[in-house]
């Protein structure tokens, strides 16, 4: 599971990857008495893909790609989180460096390719 966290209401769904038969075992059954002879420990891994983090308008976010992760038997259920934050604002400053009163302070844009960056 990749969780999305910090965009308030833009923030994308949580992408969940379900895995079936990723890891086995052998089971020894009497045919007769339906009792199981005997287990193995549970084997595999299942490494999953990286994929690339939603772009978010007005937020970063802090991994351009995430997932990945291998599941082992130990550790079936692998997570990992992307943070996004607000983007920067520009402010206009007086030739003192003081802030102008009233000016506009737009928020740098996302890049549309790079969801880590702003466009300057």
């Amino acid at each position: 599971t990749i969780h999305y966290v910090g965009a308030g209401d833009d923030t994308p769904a949580d992408n969940i990857v379900t895995q079936k038969d990723a890891f086995t075992r052998t089971v020894t059954i009497d045919k007769v008495t339906g009792k199981v002879l005997s287990m193995s420990d549970w084997e595999g891994t299942k490494t999953f893909a990286t994929i690339d983090t939603p772009v978010v308008d007005g937020y970063h976010a802090d991994k351009k790609t995430a997932g990945g992760l291998t599941a082992t038997p130990d550790n079936p259920d692998v997570e990992e989180t992307v943070i996004y934050a607000p983007n920067g604002k520009i402010v206009p400053v007086d030739p003192n460096g003081t802030p102008i009163p009233g000016a506009d302070t737009p928020t740098y844009p996302t890049d549309p390719n790079d969801p880590t960056k702003v466009v300057p």
